[in-house]
């Protein structure tokens, strides 16, 4: 029975295998140039309706085999020349295809819009491309920086290797309202809640297409596509095989550094396909420079009316990138209120490098010709400076993906987990704020002088605030320290108090300030206590001068230390934070286009989890005390699409409905419309209007988070977490207990911010397809809009068994009653003239309004220049071999609001340039280019680093090069 059994199992798969292989059809051919009649490297060979596909040869060869019984269609495309498609009605060879020059423009296929392939014309909503030759033609020493001269495109450098784009406004260096996908992989850190820029990009040599979308993108994308979604595409090993590489050497100038520093970028790129079957590639790339200054030190943090009108050094200044300097110490007329000393930025960093490592490695599997299995390993690590509501270097910080995806001509299904390691990562405020307190608190309660007389010393606390006010009240007048010296006074303070003037700690002080006592009316016996009290009171260290070795022992023993973790000899912790978070994500789409021939429709749907943890170092994660507790989070959602034709296929209406619920939250209901007509003999007159509707849950950090910050302590604001601190639902102030009048305030807890999005647009080519004009106008309105409301508590509550006192000021995340409304207008237009010159434009102008009661401390950080200007010039053939292309980008300035700070960026104009020339010899490109080569520093935002100049050489190897 068995050996029948064996029997006819071997005769089915044999029957199986002949019948495959009767059905294979092979096609093979050559694809040249049409124009030079050279052969063609490279070029894309694939079944249409299949994942089945090849590339051509060193010679322009290629041998296809599909098991797809004929006909079917074959696409042949390569880019900057037109698309051919080719019936095939059997094996086939001795093909000879002729490709030419791309001579119309607008004829990219996108797919990010709608999830489904479309014309760029055709599509619902605004839509920006980058394709491959657009991405090796930037003038951009990273082509991730050439994004941000796209139509609708506002970026932000918190770093040379950290770039921040935004879209539609409402963001910063931290835009938790964006999302940047590579190849569907959701790079938002767990932890941060927003994409971390370049770090986790890729190599320009992997880099296949660019599409962003501006606006809202949460009825096909989920909760986070608030305000736009960067999909970021690398090359399939099967179609870009081979290697290449790049190696870059520049050098950086600004007048913020005042010298020239190297840059040096690397990166290579090899993949390999075997029998059309399977495939593998590997990538590297690594990035080391100089990084940019943030040292502003003159001016205010939060002043934005008279910015400088505060020198460094002055009783209550509070500088820009100074840190240790930020909390308020309220004292008496005629002192006033004064502040700590702050610790410079270039002094506190321990270094100022700004460096990128890439990895990542890929496997593909050709199941059948329609079906492909992949796996992906992606993993990014660097050092930088962000900026959110505080500074943070980020030293060998890493995140990484793996994901695992079988896709099919109509179906994808994927799962994926991205993971993030802080590294030696630590916070620049916390830094200087716990390096002065360790070396001198700033207020040590001196219980021996109870009893004194109302304006005596009874009124002077211990601590640097005591030794401030001694000084400044003239107590040490007769040792030579002037009263009514602000400067004095903190340079005293500063130098430890007594113990560490010299003559101030020994008997001769201690005796002459017992007379002095006497002479106030004061008994010998206890003047003399009092002036032994008094003196250990107020003593600390000495504040030690950057770079000596007590300097580098206290920086390095901070840094060394958690954030809000006591030890021993940090009793209030130090700089350092953890992150151990994952972020677990799976999700699917199908297409029936094979069962449905009335209608386009797609179905999908995605679950998540987060996990977080940060060892109390950002989290609440004990509020109890005890041993930190992950904290996990879970979401799901799901949608449909319906696409339906009409007109003669001139009339194409969209609509979608979504249904997204997380577990803290409420269900969320998101539904887009959308219609295009196209009118022109070729349809190149397209016009568009959409309704679309978005919504965005609380990060996580606005669920969970519990930060001492300059502001206050940062607080979550879901039930779980801000609950046991009494201050929601009308349990806290909006000022301290000794303001006259203050007012009670009802904040209720977080819920899922909501977006209205109303759109029209044009997109059309004129003067046979060399004229390409795309405009849009767009209408937001935001409601429960996210923000950081400061609240002061009205009774005390605990944290991890330390009490937190009535009055403690928190900055709660919850919703703003008030209805924001956003608008703007995007214009582009690109010509082609003759000799190959390409000429393109774009503007942008946006504002926004909202209504804020008087009084009110919400800021809602807008964030965007209201004029934006783009000019480029591109020729990538000028003559042959040689091409160019440059860039000018202007913006307005802006006022920029953030609980970091607030103040005004001037408005600024930048000039990019790069030449190129191919040595088809070695089969390499080389480039020379330079950023920002003509103007002066300028800065994106408030706080952040001042850009100067970058010139860099490059030469760029490709295997497959034509």
């Amino acid at each position: 029975m068995k050996q029948f059994y064996f029997q006819t199992m071997l005769a089915f798969f044999g029957l199986l295998l002949s019948v495959q292989l009767s059905a294979q059809t092979v096609v093979s051919g050559t694809v040249i140039e049409q124009s030079s009649g050279d052969p063609l490297i490279g070029v894309n060979i694939t079944v249409k309706g299949t994942v089945l596909g090849t590339v051509t040869d060193a010679r322009g060869n290629f041998s296809l085999t599909v098991r797809t019984p004929p006909p079917f269609t074959l696409v042949v495309s390569y880019i900057g020349y037109a698309a051919q498609q080719i019936e095939i009605t059997g094996s086939q060879s001795g093909l000879n295809i002729a490709l030419e020059d791309q001579v119309r423009m607008g004829n990219e296929v996108v797919i990010s819009a709608s999830r489904v392939e479309e014309s760029i014309m055709e599509s619902p909503v605004s839509i920006q491309k980058m394709d491959i030759l657009a991405i090796q033609q930037a003038p951009a020493a990273d082509f991730y920086d050439q994004i941000k001269n796209l139509k609708g495109v506002y970026s932000s450098n918190g770093s040379l290797n950290f770039t921040t784009l935004n879209t539609r406004g409402f963001a910063g260096i931290a835009n938790v309202r964006f999302v940047q996908l590579i190849d569907g992989v959701d790079m938002s850190a767990p932890t941060l809640n927003f994409p971390t820029g370049s770090i986790m990009s890729f190599s320009e040599l992997d880099a296949e297409s660019v599409e962003l979308v501006p606006g809202a993108a949460s009825a096909l994308y989920g909760p986070n596509a608030f305000n736009g979604i960067l999909m970021m595409n690398s090359r399939s090993p099967f179609e870009y095989q081979g290697l290449s590489a790049f190696a870059k050497v520049g050098v950086t100038n600004s007048q913020a550094a005042g010298q020239a520093d190297p840059y040096y970028d690397f990166s290579m790129r090899y993949a390999k396909a075997f029998n059309n079957k399977f495939a593998f590639k590997v990538n590297f790339s690594y990035m080391q420079a100089t990084d940019w200054r943030a040292n502003d030190y003159t001016t205010f943090r939060t002043d934005v009316v008279n910015p400088t009108a505060f020198p460094l050094g002055a009783p209550n200044f509070d500088g820009l990138n100074t840190y240790g300097d930020e909390t308020p110490i309220p004292l008496p007329t005629p002192i006033g209120t004064i502040r700590r000393t702050g610790w410079r930025e270039q002094d506190i960093l321990d270094n100022n490098d700004a460096r990128t490592i890439r990895g990542d490695i890929g496997l593909h599997y050709r199941i059948n010709d329609k079906m492909e299995l992949s796996y992906a390993y992606r993993i990014g690590s660097g050092s930088t400076v962000y900026q959110g509501g505080e500074r943070y270097a980020l030293r060998d910080f890493a995140q990484q993906s793996h994901k695992l995806e079988l896709k099919g001509a109509n179906f994808f299904a994927r799962a994926y987990m991205t993971q993030t390691d802080a590294g030696n990562s630590y916070n620049l405020t916390a830094l200087g704020a716990i390096s002065n307190e360790s070396l001198f608190p700033t207020v040590r309660q001196p219980g021996v002088f109870a009893g004194l007389p109302a304006g005596g010393l009874g009124n002077i606390p211990g601590g640097w605030a005591g030794a401030y006010i001694s000084a400044f009240s003239g107590l040490f007048a007769p040792f030579q320290i002037p009263a009514g010296n602000h400067a004095a006074a903190r340079a005293f303070a500063d130098a430890g108090g007594v113990t560490s003037l010299g003559q101030l700690g020994t008997p001769a002080f201690v005796g002459g300030l017992s007379q002095q006592l006497q002479g106030a009316g004061i008994p010998a016996l206890q003047a003399t206590a009092l002036a032994n009290a008094f003196a250990t009171s107020i003593s600390g260290q000495p504040r030690p001068a950057a770079g000596t070795p007590e300097f580098n022992e206290l920086m390095n023993r901070v840094r060394g230390g958690l954030f809000q973790t006591p030890s021993a000899g940090l009793p209030l912790g130090g700089a350092g934070f953890t992150d151990n978070s994952r972020l677990f994500h799976g999700e699917f789409n199908y297409n029936f286009r094979e069962f449905i021939d009335w209608a386009d429709v797609q179905v999908g749907g995605n679950v998540r989890r987060y996990d977080l943890f940060s060892n109390n170092t950002v989290f609440n994660e004990s509020p109890d005390g005890g041993e930190a507790q992950r904290i996990t989070i879970d979401e799901f959602g799901v949608y449909t699409q319906i696409s339906k034709r009409l007109v003669n296929d001139r009339l194409k209406i969209t609509a979608s409905i979504r249904y997204d619920k997380n577990e803290n939250f409420a269900g969320q209901v998101t539904p887009r419309a959308s219609v295009v007509y196209s009118a022109g003999n070729d349809r190149q007159h397209n016009f568009r209007a959409s309704y679309q509707t978005g919504f965005r849950n609380p990060d996580t950090q606005a669920q969970f988070i519990y930060f001492r910050s300059s502001s206050g302590i940062l607080l979550g604001g879901t039930r779980a977490n801000a609950e046991r601190y009494g201050i929601m639902e009308g349990g806290g102030f909006n000022a301290p207990a000794n303001v006259p009048n203050r007012q009670r305030v009802n904040l209720n807890y977080v819920q899922p911010e909501q977006l209205q999005a109303f759109e029209v647009g044009y997109k059309s080519t004129w003067l046979n397809g060399d004229l390409y004009i795309d405009a849009n106008v767009y209408y937001n309105i935001y409601n429960n809009f996210i923000a950081g409301q400061p609240i002061y508590s009205e009774n005390a509550t605990t944290q991890r068994g330390v009490t937190l006192p009535a009055g403690t000021l928190f900055r709660v995340s919850t919703n703003v009653e008030q209805e924001i409304t956003a608008g703007g207008v995007g214009l582009e237009a690109s010509y082609r003239l003759p000799r190959n010159f390409i000429v393109s434009a774009n503007a942008d102008w946006a504002q926004f309004n909202v209504d804020i009661p008087t009084g009110s401390l919400f800021e809602p950080g807008f964030n965007t220049p209201s004029d934006r200007y783009n000019f480029a010039l591109t020729n990538r053939e000028l003559f042959k071999n040689f091409g160019f292309a440059f860039n000018y980008r202007w913006q307005n300035s802006l006022r920029w609001e953030s609980s970091f700070g607030t103040g005004v960026i001037p408005a600024f104009g930048t000039f990019d340039a790069q030449f190129s020339y191919k040595v088809k010899a070695i089969k390499s490109v080389v480039k020379l280019g330079g950023t920002n080569i003509l103007g002066n520093d300028y800065r994106t935002n408030f706080g952040g680093p001042s850009i100067g100049n970058m010139y860099y050489l490059s030469i760029r190897f490709d295997q497959n090069l034509n």
